[in-house]
């Protein structure tokens, strides 16, 4: 935990949607007075305008909600700048690749889907299992995300770093905590929908583990059907879960078990996100070596 919280300072670069979301949560963790925004809106109070005036304020912990085209100029300040910090990035980490090497700070992904009790499962039952097939599918609707015009919002704009498979990375993220790597055997990202975007919003992935199971991935930003699934078939197993629906099913050949989870909303994921950080708990989370390796991969599909 760090030392002397009652001193203790919260940065947040950007306030739209999701800026605003870390704020709310944070203000249940800390006294408002300690969490500090920087962003071109009017504050009365606990706001700062730039850059530049991140080094006098000093926070001891920065949370990067900014357009994901901002990420790489923002990090570059705070590892020219600042020492010993803290840096919550939301996911992606980057728009597209970048050599940077990040030494001066601690970097984390907010891919906080990793602490959904359901992935968690998967990690703990899959270790020595013999994998036939895995199906994931994230399955979304642009404009029900954020109350304001989808065709406005970055994830609308591909220069801005978006499209479905920026995004939508956390499925990504999770399959290579989880699975470590796999091939990538057919790859199919374009814009399909009628949606008014100019950014992929439709991206197919199929793939083979080293042990010659598959792997298919299937991600969407059209679908008024929203799903958030995965599906593995092993030897001994079979496994459903429903990551929406907060539940999960084990099914072997003689026994079947189902568990559901109650309060395991974005919001709830990201407060755990935030407790662990602030107690310098990082088990679980996405450090910078792992969230460059989503980007990676990504690059190679490109």
């Amino acid at each position: 935990m760090f030392k002397n919280k009652k001193n203790f300072k919260v940065l947040i670069i950007g306030y739209g949607s999701i800026g605003k979301k870390h704020h709310n949560i944070l203000k249940k963790i800390l006294p408002e007075k300690n969490i500090f925004l920087l962003t071109q809106k009017k504050f009365n109070k606990n706001s700062i305008h730039s850059l530049k005036e991140i080094k006098s304020l000093n926070p001891q912990y920065i949370i990067i909600s900014s357009i994901t085209k901002a990420h790489y100029k923002q990090i570059l300040y705070l590892e020219k700048n600042l020492k010993n910090k803290i840096v919550l990035v939301e996911k992606p980490i980057f728009e597209k690749l970048y050599k940077i090497k990040l030494k001066n700070n601690k970097y984390i992904v907010n891919y906080q889907l990793r602490l959904h009790p359901v992935i968690l499962k998967i990690k703990k039952v899959i270790k020595k299992e013999k994998i036939f097939n895995v199906q994931v599918k994230c399955n979304s609707y642009l404009p029900s995300w954020r109350n304001e015009n989808y065709k406005k919002i970055y994830s609308s704009q591909k220069k801005l770093g978006g499209g479905v498979l920026l995004d939508l990375s956390h499925e990504i993220d999770y399959v290579l905590w989880v699975f470590k790597k796999f091939k990538v055997n057919y790859f199919y990202r374009k814009k399909v929908s009628n949606l008014k975007i100019n950014s992929d919003d439709l991206c197919v992935i199929l793939g083979k583990f080293k042990n010659k199971g598959n792997i298919q991935i299937n991600l969407s930003y059209f679908s008024k059907i929203e799903k958030r699934e995965i599906q593995i078939d092993t030897q001994n197993f079979s496994f459903f879960g429903d990551l929406i629906n907060n539940f999960y099913e084990i099914k072997s050949k003689n026994k079947k078990y189902k568990k559901k989870f109650l309060n395991v909303k974005q919001e709830k994921l990201i407060y755990l996100v935030h407790k662990k950080i602030i107690n310098k708990s990082f088990k679980n989370l996405c450090d910078s070596y792992q969230g460059l390796k989503v980007m990676q991969f990504i690059k190679k599909l490109s």
